[in-house]
């Protein structure tokens, strides 16, 4: 016992080295043709940069901590004649007003240097310094005095001609932006020029953010025809180097903690990836089943510890195979799991095999019952938002507590297929079981802060909250 809370003391100090977010250096990319223009005398290069955020807090929620992003970006003026301090500095930009009159920049028209964009502008300050740029310009820019020379040998005027060269370089980057889907897109928070423009249906994300964030996506729930085959063989047995992996990420797990691995019993896969309903929002569900009692007698106090440095495993680490994050459970074997596709990755063999059938959903039913438990976990954050944080917390504990029965309910009732199971899905694949946890952990958090703190709290969480907004 004294080893075991030993353990999770040095867990729980490993859970404060938590990395903060940040931008993946490596990540950043150019991802369009660098477009050259001229506006007012003054060469620019502008470009759509790509790089992924990183933020490990997201497993916290069971949402992956890697999300790319893309931005549009211009080199300030750096042309040998017009050098300043802030030449060559790749900043943060919507595009060019059609007409040319000016540089949609973000407000306070630089971002923030530790901010998202401000990281991925110096990041690209490094790729691409000024003599680099220079160099670029100097054929670009001779290619468009050379057309505006001609133009002038045709008959127009010297402003004429230096009037459609500009707005012809105008066009070429706002083509490429708009191709990008970059053009005129404000960043969520522009005081800290944090990105909005995420690669998936930004449009729609803009748009219809709200209507979005309570849909229910039906398809991700549709039955295959096959399990998914770079996780499967032709014969239904799990894919060799998937399996080595697992493998070998199960016993590093294991020996974090200093105990024996003979203690593991079995690795088993499961979940909707180890059956016929897999989707994109599938991970890899892999359990470690112990006899708690083997470890302690206190099985409760077991139970605890396994849920929690499991909870910090699943948070620091960011393991994807076959496109699908691994999630790692440790499993008393005595627990009752209720799944229709079980798979012993120890023994290479199936434990339960998943039978292809057809089901039929009752979607009216699923909609009401997700609707109401949205319109609940709505009025916890309204509570919140309204400084009634002592409601708030009440009420959005007891909800966390009915979710757990209500699913419960279902799968003992009718399986994974039952109306509780697929509302519960459905809830935490557009985002509301997340909202109603950041719900319950801000409405403590300001019950504990003096007034200042509180607000200063709010403010971070909801930028976190919004910048964290599922595909």
């Amino acid at each position: 016992m004294k080893q075991l809370l030993e353990n999770w003391r040095k867990s729980l100090k490993e859970e404060e080295t938590i990395p903060a977010p940040s931008v993946d250096p490596s990540s950043v990319k150019i991802i369009s043709p660098v477009v050259y223009t001229n506006l007012e005398g003054s060469g620019r290069l502008f470009a759509v940069a790509t790089f992924d955020y990183i933020d490990q807090t997201r497993q916290w929620y069971n949402l992956s901590p890697k999300r790319t992003f893309k931005f549009g970006f211009y080199a300030s003026s750096a042309t040998s004649g017009n050098v300043d301090k802030d030449a060559g500095h790749w900043l943060p930009t919507r595009g060019i007003r059609d007409d040319g009159s000016w540089i949609m920049k973000i407000e306070g028209k630089y971002a923030n240097p530790e901010s998202v964009l401000g990281q991925v502008g110096s990041i690209l300050d490094r790729q691409f310094p000024l003599d680099w740029q220079i160099k670029v310009m100097g054929p670009k820019r001779k290619e468009f005095m050379t057309r505006e020379r001609e133009w002038e040998k045709e008959g127009m005027d010297f402003e004429k001609a230096r009037e459609k060269g500009e707005l012809i370089g105008v066009k070429n980057v706002n083509d490429i932006f708009r191709k990008h889907g970059v053009y005129d897109i404000m960043p969520q928070d522009p005081d800290i020029g944090s990105p909005l423009t995420e690669m998936k249906q930004l449009t729609e994300y803009i748009e219809e953010l709200e209507e979005e964030s309570r849909a229910i996506d039906h398809g991700s729930f549709a039955i295959r025809d096959a399990l998914h085959n770079q996780v499967w063989d032709e014969n239904d047995k799990l894919v060799s180097d998937v399996r080595e992996k697992l493998m070998k990420i199960a016993q590093d797990f294991w020996a974090k903690l200093e105990l024996d691995w003979n203690e593991v019993m079995d690795v088993t896969f499961t979940g909707s990836l180890a059956n016929f309903n897999w989707s994109r929002h599938s991970d890899i569900d892999m359990h470690l089943i112990v006899d708690f009692e083997s470890v302690d007698e206190n099985t409760q106090l077991v139970k605890e510890y396994f849920n929690a440095v499991k909870s910090n495993w699943n948070r620091r680490h960011n393991i994807f195979l076959k496109g699908f994050e691994v999630e790692i459970y440790v499993q008393d074997v005595s627990e009752i799991h209720k799944s229709s596709g079980v798979y012993s990755i120890s023994k290479d063999e199936w434990i339960v095999k998943p039978i292809k059938e057809d089901f039929n959903i009752d979607w009216s039913d699923v909609t009401k019952k997700a609707e109401s438990l949205m319109n609940m976990i709505d009025e916890v954050e309204n509570l919140m938002n309204s400084t009634h944080y002592k409601t708030a917390h009440r009420f959005g504990k007891m909800l966390k507590d009915k979710l757990k029965k209500f699913r419960r309910c279902g799968l003992d009732r009718e399986g994974e297929y039952s109306s509780e199971n697929i509302a519960f899905k459905a809830l935490r694949r557009n985002g509301y079981i997340e909202k109603l946890m950041n719900a319950v952990v801000d409405s403590y958090d300001h019950m504990m802060s003096d007034q200042n703190k509180s607000h200063i709290r709010l403010k971070e969480r909801s930028r976190r909250s919004e910048f964290q907004k599922k595909n």
